[in-house]
């Protein structure tokens, strides 16, 4: 296994998402196969409008080597708690340093895959801050399935509550189709 920055985990090179880990997480697992349903359900945040998907988040766990936080995405409805998207997270307090980190992680992680589509926006409100103060500066990788990886800085306005911070994702197109259509109405 190459370990790349962040703990970012692959085979050689990858086919799909699966085959993918963040802090040993990935797509496809079931939760509980880390966790028990009582450590899951205290760790439940409410993120969205939409419950389809519920999220767990997880907070500085010694287990995790690189990441402040991991939040994993899984069907509300699903008992086996299997995993349609991880998000890790590293904490910032300069923007500049986490849009550096960004720029090196995207290229190492392009590397990893053939036939891939390479989407960057320099700057862009984040849709969840109705005060249009925020703002994603994001990188993705769409493979040809349509999952996604994506390496983004956010840049929290100060009155949202939020900390700057690093994300990478893995994440299964039927939860991307969510998030775009379903997760904030």
């Amino acid at each position: 296994i190459l370990i790349l920055t962040f703990n970012f985990q692959i085979l050689a090179k990858a086919d799909d998402i699966s085959d993918l880990q963040i802090e040993g997480f990935s797509i496809g697992d079931s939760l509980l196969d880390y966790f028990n349903k009582k450590e899951i359900r205290k760790s439940l945040v409410r993120i969205y409008k939409s419950d389809k998907y519920e999220t767990a988040e997880f907070l500085n766990l010694k287990s995790f080597k690189k990441y402040d936080s991991i939040n994993i995405n899984f069907l509300k409805k699903d008992n086996k708690k299997t995993i349609y998207a991880i998000h890790g997270m590293k904490d910032y307090n300069n923007i500049d340093n986490c849009l550096n980190d960004k720029s090196e992680i995207s290229s190492e992680i392009e590397d990893l895959f053939n036939n891939v589509s390479i989407d960057e926006n320099n700057k862009k409100k984040h849709v969840g801050d109705k005060s249009g103060k925020s703002f994603t500066y994001d990188y993705y990788i769409t493979l040809q399935n349509k999952d996604l990886i994506s390496i983004s800085c956010y840049d929290w306005s100060k009155k949202s509550g939020y900390q700057d911070h690093l994300r990478i994702s893995i994440v299964e197109k039927k939860f991307m189709d969510w998030i775009n259509n379903e997760a904030y109405k």
